[in-house]
């Protein structure tokens, strides 16, 4: 997985300035001679023209709770307000992304990870984590059989998924890497069957959850963009009703259960905000870019932070 810049701004056009300024006269090349010199493609950012856009509501590893599908059927009828056509995507299987993405995330046995931790201070949201890259490799299959019986409280098969074997060898990583272009062109062949411009979908299943709440697994819904390298990019759209927290069915599922809780505990005070997720095809910033701008009226959250 390649890393990349990620820009917060108050609001999309502040974001896109940025963005171009980066990749301005190859400025980007001062600072790193391996970046890809891609100009802005203002015709992109600027047009007028109708888009193809495909969106989902809900992924069954990790199902939207409270008003956060809503919120997507919002903007989808936002930007059709505008003359967009929007028209149902259809996800992979999220147990099976994830899956991928562990194999590759951990095949040096989280040694990069730990290295990058060390002498840090280890925030409440990621704390499960930092705490199962100290687990050894050959625990994980008792761990994952533990976490996968049914009926005890710490049941959870979606956790369980982040303790599948990991990568045992080279050969090992190299075939997660081909899954990976495989899960890549699966994505790419519908998005071109469809004709799509860009995909919309939630960023996690819930509200922005406190700051410390317990850490909740990687969300589905953001994190295969980040491991088959798509661009995407969040905006406000909403926020948090409270008047659909009954039943929701948690599946005895200790993590789902979790992250109905961080919902919960959300609404004590100001309604917490719900963004969008826009995803744009590889290289194609410009475009995720232009919808952002596009939703950004829409959007029914108010701050009160302000960025200087």
């Amino acid at each position: 997985m390649s890393p990349s810049v990620g820009i917060i701004g108050q609001t999309p056009t502040i974001v896109a300035t940025v963005v171009n300024k980066m990749v301005e006269s190859q400025r980007q090349l001062d600072y790193d001679s391996m970046a890809i010199p891609i100009p802005w493609n203002s015709s992109d950012f600027e047009s007028t023209s109708k888009l193809r856009i495909g969106y989902f509501t809900s992924l069954p590893y990790f199902p939207t709770m409270g008003d956060s599908g809503d919120i997507v059927l919002k903007a989808k009828e936002a930007l059709e307000s505008q003359g967009h056509t929007l028209v149902p995507f259809e996800m992979p299987d999220a147990y099976d992304y994830i899956r991928i993405l562990v194999k590759i995330s951990i095949a040096d046995h989280s040694r990069h990870v730990k290295e990058c931790w060390k002498d840090e201070e280890v925030a409440d949201c990621v704390k499960f984590f930092w705490i199962s890259t100290k687990i050894p490799v050959w625990i994980y299959k008792l761990v994952r059989k533990i976490l996968l019986l049914k009926g005890m409280p710490f049941y959870s098969k979606r956790t369980a998924v982040f303790f599948n074997p990991s990568c045992r060898s080279s050969s090992d990583l190299w075939d997660a890497i081909a899954e990976k272009k495989e899960l890549q062109d699966q994505i790419l062949s519908q998005w071109n069957q469809l004709k799509l411009d860009a995909v919309i979908c939630n960023v996690i299943s819930v509200p922005a959850p406190p700051l410390n709440a317990p850490e909740l697994p990687p969300s589905p819904y953001a994190v295969i963009w980040n491991l088959i390298d798509f661009p995407a990019g969040v905006v406000p759209m909403g926020s948090e009703s409270g008047t659909k927290l009954r039943g929701f069915d948690d599946e005895g599922d200790l993590a789902l259960q979790m992250a109905h809780k961080a919902l919960r505990d959300s609404i004590g005070g100001a309604p917490p905000p719900i963004g969008i997720q826009i995803v744009g095809k590889p290289l194609k910033e410009e475009v995720v870019l232009r919808v952002m701008k596009e939703l950004e009226p829409f959007n029914t959250f108010k701050s009160n932070v302000k960025l200087n």
